[in-house]
């Protein structure tokens, strides 16, 4: 063998252990997803038509791709869901019209209704001293959270 032969030999040898780490890094995390479960983390995507779920796992990247799927409010849920509990979506009429996007929080699979919540719906914690200059300024006096008093 050659120079050349070796180096192309080494070329081979490395593509071939890239692939080699590749299988044992995804056979590690499809491992860990079928003990722990896998994390869709918000990836499924229902396609157009509405026959279809596709979606990926973040952790192993094992494609999902379910056919036939039929989208149903939880039955035993009439709490959460009302009259349209254990509906499917096929025989629930929408409106026509574009529907305002919510304004609630729903807590899905827990049976309780929507909330509504909001960070300037609570009591500031923390005193707020308004400007002088009257530009709509405030400061804030964080000094007893961070351990400094004003001497």
């Amino acid at each position: 063998m050659n120079m050349k032969d070796y180096e192309q030999r080494a070329e081979e040898l490395t593509r071939e252990a890239k692939q080699l780490e590749s299988t044992m890094l995804t056979y590690k995390a499809l491992a860990y997803c079928t003990e722990h479960g896998h994390d869709w983390g918000g990836a499924l995507h229902l396609t157009e038509d509405g026959t279809t779920v596709d979606g990926l796992c973040q952790r192993c990247a094992i494609r999902l791709t379910a056919t036939n799927v039929t989208l149903q409010f939880d039955a035993a849920n009439t709490e959460g869901f009302g009259e349209l509990a254990g509906q499917v979506i096929e025989d629930i009429e929408l409106p026509e019209e574009e529907p305002a996007p919510p304004t609630t929080s729903p807590v899905i699979g827990k049976g309780h209704p929507p909330t509504n919540t909001s960070e300037t719906d609570e009591k500031p914690t923390i005193p707020v001293e308004k400007g002088k200059a009257g530009d709509g300024t405030y400061r804030v006096d964080v000094s007893h959270i961070t351990g400094q008093t004003k001497d």
